[in-house]
């Protein structure tokens, strides 16, 4: 920016996606393009700020997909995401997994406990190895395989379902 120019530098990721302090938006969910498979960035209401959960995670950009690691560096304060779920272990629902830990703190894992069939998804080795470092930063209790609903705020009676049941909320 050139000297003397007043004009505040942005962050484009932050100003489209991030609630601004609104009593009234308690979740916004972001279906994130990552070309083939899914990725879903959900923020949600906790107290007087919001959390972050990333549900799958995919890097396309034969089909233009957005890089998602870079993009939440971007986005999320002080680079740290408060949980990844990763809803089975395909390889369009986890490449990625170790590019992300190395660009933000990933606080929890929640995992389905699937085992992919032999040579299915190279990345399961990279959630395995995301794993175990969110263990040895953060704890075992870092790492929960759903069996059961989770809470996932205190603000609101909100929690995430598991593979096996559904959760009123």
């Amino acid at each position: 920016m050139p000297k003397g120019d007043e004009r505040m530098a942005t962050n484009p990721a932050r100003d489209l996606l991030w609630p601004k302090t609104d009593d009234n938006i308690l979740v916004r969910v972001v279906f994130l393009n990552v070309g083939q498979g899914a990725s879903t960035l959900v923020l949600f209401a906790d107290g007087d700020d919001y959390r972050s959960l990333l549900m799958d995670i995919n890097l396309d950009a034969e089909r233009d997909g957005v890089h998602v690691p870079n993009m939440l560096a971007d986005l999320l304060e002080n680079q740290v995401l408060d949980v990844f779920v990763n809803s089975h272990p395909h390889e369009d629902h986890l490449r990625g997994i170790k590019l992300l830990g190395d660009k933000v703190t990933i606080r929890e894992i929640w995992h389905s406990g699937h085992k992919p069939s032999k040579d299915s998804c190279p990345s399961f080795g990279d959630l395995e190895s995301t794993i175990e470092a969110v263990k040895k930063e953060n704890g075992a209790a870092a790492i929960t395989q759903l069996k059961e609903a989770i809470p996932i705020s205190t603000r609101r009676r909100t929690a995430l379902c598991s593979r096996t049941r559904r959760v009123r909320v």
